[in-house]
C-alpha cells in the first residue's frame, strides 16, 4: 500500500484541499485510497473518531472526495498516536495522512509540505525527495499538485521491505531485530538492554543509528505515573522487526533445504 503524508507550516494553508484533490485524482485514474486526519489536541482526551464525522468537517470532505475509509485521530503524545494508529485498518491501494506528526513515525512513499509565503511558520523535518508547495493553496494549485503527486506514486515500485529504506548490513539487521524484539517483550529499553547483556547507552546508540537510517522513530516511550512507564514499537519499528523475523526464518529454511 502506497502512502502520502501532507503537512504544512501552519493552519489554513490548504492541507485538506490538497487531500481532496489527491483523492479525486486517484479516483480518476482508477485508484482507491483511505485518508485520515491526525490532530494533536492537548485539551481533549486522545481517541479515534472513525467515519466521516459531521457534514463540513475535514473528514467528511475526505469521504465526499472519494476516501474509502476515513477518520479523525486526536492525540497529545506520540505514544498515544502509536497506540491509536494500531486501531486503524486502511483499505484501498493507498493511504493519505494529513498530519505533521506522522513524519516522526511513518516513512511515506511521498511527503508533501505546504509552506507559508516567504518561508514563515513551522518547519517540518522532511525526508529526502519531499515535495515542497508554497501556500496557501487554492483549488487550481491543489489540482495541479495532486496530478504530479499521483504520477510520482504510480511510478514507484513497491518496496520489498522496510529494510530497503534502512539499508543496514546483515549484522546490523540482526542487532536491531534482537533489540526491538527484547523491547517488545520487556516493554522498556533498560529492561531489554539488561536481557541482552547491553548497557542502556549501547541500546540507545543501536536504536539511534537504526532510526536515522530508517528515517523515522522505531520506539516511543511513556514516562512512569499512574499507568507506569512503558516503551512500545512504532509502525516502522514493528515492520522492521516482522520483516527481520521473516527474513531470518526464510534464511534458516533455505539453509536446511540446502543441506538435505
Amino acid at each position: 500500500m502506497k502512502s502520502v503524508i501532507v503537512s504544512a507550516a501552519a493552519r489554513k494553508l490548504g492541507k485538506t484541499l490538497l487531500v481532496e484533490a489527491l483523492l479525486r485524482e486517484m479516483s480518476r485514474r482508477g485508484l482507491s485510497s483511505s485518508a485520515y486526519k491526525l490532530s494533536r489536541s492537548p485539551h481533549e482526551p486522545p481517541g479515534l473518531e472513525p467515519g466521516p464525522g459531521r457534514p463540513g468537517s475535514d473528514t467528511h470532505r475526505m469521504q465526499e472526495a472519494g476516501a474509502l475509509s476515513t477518520g479523525l485521530v486526536r492525540f497529545y503524545s506520540l505514544f498515544d498516536l502509536v497506540e491509536l494508529l494500531g486501531q486503524l485498518t486502511p483499505v484501498g491501494s493507498s493511504v493519505i495522512w494529513e498530519s505533521n506528526s506522522a513524519l516522526e513515525l511513518l516513512v511515506p512513499d511521498c511527503a508533501v509540505f505546504i509552506s507559508q509565503p516567504e518561508g514563515g511558520g513551522k518547519k517540518a523535518a522532511l525526508p529526502p525527495g519531499a515535495m515542497l508547495l508554497e501556500g496557501p493553496l487554492d483549488s487550481r494549485k491543489a489540482g495541479g499538485a495532486a496530478g504530479r503527486i499521483v504520477s510520482r506514486l504510480m511510478s514507484l515500485r513497491d518496496s520489498a521491505s522496510p529494510w530497503d529504506c534502512a539499508g543496514p548490513d546483515d549484522r546490523m539487521k540482526k542487532e536491531v531485530c534482537r533489540l526491538l524484539s527484547a523491547i517488545d517483550s520487556a516493554g522498556g529499553l533498560e529492561r531489554a538492554a539488561c536481557c541482552l547483556g547491553l548497557r542502556p547507552a549501547e541500546a540507545r546508540a543501536i536504536l539511534s543509528r537504526a532510526s536515522e537510517s530508517a528515517g523515522a522513530r522505531l520506539t516511543v516511550s511513556r514516562r512512569g505515573g499512574a499507568g507506569g512507564g512503558r516503551t512500545i514499537l512504532t509502525p516502522v519499528g514493528r515492520s522492521l522487526l516482522e520483516h527481520g523475523r521473516a527474513s531470518s526464518r526464510g534464511g534458516t529454511a533455505t539453509g536446511r533445504k540446502g543441506t538435505g
